[in-house]
């Protein structure tokens, strides 16, 4: 009788996840357009350089405004690559770096919320949320992926924090959490946030002071070269 309030239960979490997903995949295949729109007509430099047989760092790295959207631009230049430019690809790929995103939410939550019985309602709600329609302008819009980036570098880095056992953390989910600071940080300026945040929650955690010390010089590094040359937007507020 157990073993069958269980698999119902598995398969209501599994329906209860999985809908909001499926409904929102068919909403972007239904509704998404092969248009290129506005801040990606900035990848067109980099296309004309290819295609005369050049790659220049430089367009990868240079600023659009405050942000470094290195490994945005790295992949949208790769996805245009393959598809001639299909936009609608990109819609498509941003949603699957949101259910990758997701699935580590599932990890840590599994991890952390400590219950004999499985929380449908929540995980429902936590599935609504994440892949909730209403921000429509990110799911119809290929050039979002430095959001879905972004988000998906924090995910890594809460799914390492999630794994410490014991005040130890071992270090192959050591360099997730690095992975995830540098994705995150190299995918929108607010990425940069992230490194005192992880810091904190190790400090707190009291993982080994070498395991401290390599998130701290990671972040210190990249932080130190994302402001090499940074120029500040026009308009931007001043810091003074």
């Amino acid at each position: 009788m157990r073993n069958i309030k269980r698999l119902t239960n598995n398969k209501l979490a599994t329906i209860a996840i999985l809908l909001p997903i499926i409904l929102l995949g068919l909403l972007i295949l239904l509704n998404a357009v092969n248009v290129v729109f506005w801040d990606e007509w900035e990848l067109t430099p980099i296309f004309q350089h290819i295609h005369s047989g050049h790659i220049y760092w430089e367009d990868f790295w240079r600023q659009h405004n405050e942000h470094r959207l290195l490994f945005p631009t790295v992949a949208l230049t790769l996805l245009a690559q393959l598809t001639h430019w299909n936009v609608i690809v990109e819609c498509l790929v941003n949603f699957v770096v949101a259910i990758a995103s997701f699935w580590l939410l599932l990890c840590i939550f599994k991890t952390t919320v400590k219950t004999s019985k499985k929380p449908l309602l929540l995980m429902l709600l936590l599935s609504l949320v994440w892949f909730s329609p209403v921000q429509v302008e990110n799911w119809l819009w290929g050039w979002q992926l430095e959001w879905f980036l972004n988000i998906l570098g924090v995910m890594l880095m809460a799914f390492g924090l999630s794994r410490v056992k014991n005040s130890k953390l071992s270090y192959k989910i050591l360099l997730v959490v690095l992975a995830g600071g540098i994705l995150a940080q190299f995918s929108l300026a607010n990425g940069t946030l992230v490194w005192p945040i992880i810091l904190a929650a190790l400090v707190y955690k009291k993982l080994p002071i070498k395991q401290i010390v390599a998130v701290a010089a990671t972040g210190l590094i990249t932080t130190v070269l994302y402001f090499v040359h940074y120029i500040t937007p026009a308009g931007a507020p001043s810091k003074g």
